[in-house]
């Protein structure tokens, strides 16, 4: 794929029939087909998000794990359409760039892009979230800087 913007995360499914990519600077999510008949082709799954999406992994049975680093930037979404613009912004020296706002948010969709779990902590008690990963018991979830990984109990967030 080319002409993505800040890809940033990128993960295949169990049956390594396709590829999940973020596109964090366009708020989407991209499939690309590895086999089968769309073999080669790709499709935005979720468009529009909500915050800047960062990785995205796979979980248990069909889920992909996605993080948001931060709700989208006012500022960032008038510069969409500028990407030259957006270029500068970002090579501004830190005290003057945008700042990403304290928001905890993972998703976990389907590789259909259907939204299956939304969790949200708008109190940032865990903040910048950047991905989660499965296991039979826990969901761990990372965070850009936060100075320990969380963990949540399974059973009480995903049926």
């Amino acid at each position: 794929m080319s002409k993505l913007s800040f890809a940033n995360g990128v993960t295949i499914d169990p049956d390594n029939e396709f590829l999940l990519i973020n596109e964090t600077s366009e708020y989407r999510v991209w499939k690309y087909w590895l086999t089968g008949e769309k073999q080669g082709r790709s499709e935005v799954i979720l468009d529009n998000l909500p915050g800047f999406p960062d990785n995205i992994l796979a979980g248990r049975e069909g889920r992909f794990w996605l993080g948001f680093t931060s709700p989208r930037i006012a500022i960032l979404d008038r510069l969409a359409d500028k990407p030259f613009m957006r270029k500068v912004v970002q090579r501004m020296p830190a005290f003057v760039r945008p700042e990403a706002q304290r928001y905890g948010h993972i998703l976990a969709i389907s590789g259909e892009g259907e939204i299956l779990e939304n969790l949200q902590d708008p109190s940032a008690i865990y903040p910048l979230t950047t991905g989660a990963s499965e296991t039979d018991d826990y969901l761990y979830i990372s965070s850009l800087i936060a100075p320990t990984l969380a963990r949540l109990d399974r059973s009480i967030i995903v049926n």
